[in-house]
Formats: C-alpha cells, sequence, structure tokens
C-alpha cells in the first residue's frame, strides 16, 4: 500500500523522537475496527487496569496508575478464531516498505524499528474519571491510535510526554509511535454518559525484537 494514495499525512516533532500519522485506518478499515470495538464493549470483555497485575503501579503506594477498561487481543482470540481478529491484521499490510521509509527519514531512533519481528496488541477504553499516570512500557516501540465517537462527548483524555511537558493533540483516527523508553501518561477524562461507548479508546501495539524467532 502507497503512502500517497492512502492520503496518510504525517509529524515528526523536532525534539522528541515521535511520529505522528493522521487518517491511519481508511473508511472501511475503520468501519470493521468499530464493530469489534462495539463487541468488545457491549459484551463486558474488556476488564479494569486497576483489577490487573500487569498494569504499572506506583512503588510508595502500588497503587494502579492506570484507570481504564482493557482488552488483551492476543489472549481473547485462539489461534483458530485469529481470523476474525480485525484489530491486529489490519496493522500487517500497514507496516510495509512506505512506511519504513517514512520512519528513515526520522529521528535515528526509529532505524532499528525495522530489525522488531513480534508485537502485542490491546484495546483500553477510558470513560468519565479514567486515566493513566506517568509510565514507560518494557517494548522497544509502542504504537498507539486513537478513536472515539463524533462528535466528542467528552473532555480531557489528553495525551503527554513527561520529556518537555510535550503534549500531542488528541485526533480520532490518529496513530503515534515512539521509542517505548518515553514516560507518557493520559490525563483524567470527563464526559456526562458513560453508557453509550462515547469515551476514548486506545489501540496499542508494542513491537519487539524475539531471539527465539
Amino acid at each position: 500500500m502507497d503512502i500517497k494514495k492512502h492520503e496518510w499525512s504525517y509529524v515528526q516533532h523536532p525534539d522528541i523522537p515521535a511520529v505522528v500519522v493522521d487518517n491511519w485506518y481508511t473508511p472501511k478499515e475503520l468501519e470493521l475496527v468499530w464493530k469489534q470495538l462495539d463487541f468488545f464493549t457491549q459484551k463486558n470483555a474488556m476488564e479494569r487496569a486497576e483489577a490487573s497485575s500487569s498494569v504499572a503501579r506506583k512503588p510508595e503506594t502500588n497503587e494502579a496508575k492506570g484507570r481504564n477498561a482493557r482488552i488483551w487481543l492476543d489472549n481473547y482470540f485462539t489461534r483458530d478464531g485469529n481470523m476474525y481478529n480485525i484489530i491486529s491484521n489490519s496493522l500487517a499490510y500497514k507496516l510495509n516498505k512506505s512506511f519504513i521509509s517514512l520512519l528513515s527519514n526520522c529521528s535515528e531512533q526509529f532505524r532499528n524499528f525495522v530489525t522488531t519481528n513480534t508485537n502485542t496488541s490491546f484495546v483500553s477504553y477510558y470513560e468519565n474519571n479514567d486515566e493513566y499516570d506517568y509510565h514507560f512500557d518494557l517494548s522497544m516501540f509502542t504504537m498507539l491510535i486513537w478513536l472515539y465517537k463524533t462528535p466528542k462527548k467528552f473532555k480531557g483524555g489528553n495525551f503527554c510526554f513527561r520529556k518537555k511537558d510535550r503534549k500531542i493533540e488528541l485526533k480520532n483516527n490518529r496513530m503515534l509511535l515512539f521509542p517505548s523508553y518515553l514516560e507518557h501518561k493520559v490525563t483524567k477524562l470527563f464526559m456526562k454518559n458513560s453508557k453509550k461507548n462515547n469515551g476514548r479508546y486506545t489501540i496499542t501495539h508494542f513491537f519487539n525484537y524475539n531471539t527465539a524467532i
């Protein structure tokens, strides 16, 4: 898939190794992805991050840094059922030569993205009073895709890097890629109606290099 045909626009932040790509999903992809997101939330398939052993915690209190609902796609879908994993399957053809070329023209810290050979994926959902305090991820690169139903029915839920206190504007269908060691957070979200899945969705892909492959 050619970047120009897909009408991607991207921005490299000059003072932080981060790449932003807008219009990440095509309209057809968005339709399919939303069906899967709605299914997860309607079936209550997501667990609260506070109850998970994998969520980052504050060392002084052991309190979870994250308040949201989420689901690990690799755990939810069986090997036979992975053909229905729309979100993860849509990623493969996007990581093509055009995308790698885009990264090669950005920060030097993206040069080894091409060496990654595994990724894990999960979906998180933020509604009223949800947030995620500063933390870093245990992977080489983190990719986030932000989605919400338009018009937006909440306030807050902004993304910030601790470095230079940099805020990345929250936009629907926006992708953000950065080295996972960068500390980041999601500010508290405020909304009046949490019953219609009108909050903030984040699709997360963690990229790593596995020597066993």
